[in-house]
């Protein structure tokens, strides 16, 4: 039995034969939203072993030898397994690990598509198969993995991770509509880091694009409903929005229609003891 001291990936380590699919990010450093309390096995045509033993739970499972590989001497499922198995029951752990797993070139997409085929039939595989088309390697944080299936989900049009504008590199993009939302997992500013964020924000907007944050708690079950109405408009513009030539933020660059200025000549009533309107006839 590992020490209690010893780090969670390595506590789940020792205790693992074969561990899936949660329990194989955690120990294969894939990201997830939560650490599992306890490893989660699967046991190879054993039905009599399934269900909680002890410090374990087991589950029953086919694993081909293909599905099998070690890390450090412990038996776990391949990386495209895992991906699999998390997909027919967490879609949002899974994107986000197998984003973070692309990226670190853990796996593939041929890979992953051949564990898809090799689950066809099982419970659950078409949703794997639904969110693991999403995955992108170009996706660098879990937070942006787990909003942009948020977005998905509500059905926003597909961004661009990543997306180039000028110098700057920014999360999510919406080139056509001008928009960019930026998620932000910092938990504290600094006055430097708030300064370096203004200045890269001015060049963004400068050159037409809209900028938004999102957070955690944006996210969540409780909160997204009004995170959703409130991004909802900004996808409804059918011409991004144009810059002033100032730089400045306004109604043109934001592309909010013209208001009537206030103190207009029409509709306003003249005051008791004001001076008549100039002659404004061209001379």
């Amino acid at each position: 039995m590992p020490s209690d001291d010893a780090p969670p990936r390595k506590r789940l380590a020792l205790w693992t034969t074969r561990a899936t699919p949660r329990t194989g990010c955690t120990v294969q450093a894939m990201p997830t939203l939560t650490v599992p309390s306890v490893p989660e096995l699967t046991a190879r045509r054993a039905p009599t072993t399934r269900g909680r033993h002890g410090a374990s739970l087991v589950r029953g499972a086919r694993l081909d030898v293909c599905d099998v590989t070690g890390w450090f001497g412990v038996a776990v499922t391949t990386v495209a397994r895992t991906l699999v198995d998390l997909g027919r029951t967490d879609r949002f752990d899974a994107l986000m690990a197998a984003d973070a797993a692309l990226r670190e070139g853990l796996t593939d997409e041929d890979a992953i598509a051949a564990a898809l085929r090799s689950a066809a039939g099982r419970w659950g595989v078409r949703r794997a198969r639904d969110v693991l088309a999403l995955a992108d390697a170009r996706a660098e944080s879990p937070l942006e993995s787990y909003g942009r299936l948020r977005l998905h989900d509500a059905g926003f049009p597909t961004p661009e991770p990543q997306y180039w504008i000028g110098q700057y590199r920014v999360d999510l993009a919406w080139p056509e509509l001008g928009l960019v939302i930026e998620f932000d997992g910092k938990v504290k500013y600094d006055r430097e880091t708030r300064w370096a964020e203004k200045c890269r924000e001015i060049p963004i907007r400068r050159a037409g694009f809209r900028v938004e944050r999102l957070i955690w708690a944006d996210l969540t079950a409780a909160n997204w409903p009004a995170t959703e109405r409130y991004l909802r408009p900004l996808f409804s513009r059918e011409t991004p929005a144009k810059p002033r030539p100032d730089g400045r933020e306004g109604p043109t660059a934001g592309g909010f229609a013209r208001t009537r200025r206030l103190g207009s000549r029409r509709g306003r009533r003249a005051s008791p003891g004001a001076a008549p309107p100039r002659d404004r006839r061209p001379r």
